[in-house]
């Protein structure tokens, strides 16, 4: 399975919120998230470990990719208190 081998400190997230097809209701909120992550997994198609950099958008869905695999949805990192905190520093995409 692909796992994340490294995240930035920097945080990023979807100005309007993110979305799923596996979920009809809307929810509202930041979904705070690494900048930049490595990703380490097995290509069955060339049949060898290979490693994706990916920033911004991009490692952004795969995040949101990977938590399918541990039971985890977007909702999950919601922050019912606080739902659209202010980020220092954050990627604002």
């Amino acid at each position: 399975n692909p796992r994340i081998v490294s995240s930035s400190v920097q945080q990023a997230y979807i100005e309007g919120g993110e979305g799923c097809l596996s979920v009809a209701e809307e929810h509202k909120g930041y979904v705070v998230r690494s900048a930049r992550i490595t990703v380490k997994a097995y290509d069955l198609l060339q049949k060898k470990d290979i490693t994706i950099r990916a920033r911004g958008y991009e490692a952004i869905v795969l995040q949101h990719e990977l938590d399918h695999f541990k039971g985890i949805l977007f909702y999950d990192h919601i922050n019912d208190a606080n739902p659209y905190p202010k980020v220092p520093d954050a990627q604002v995409i």
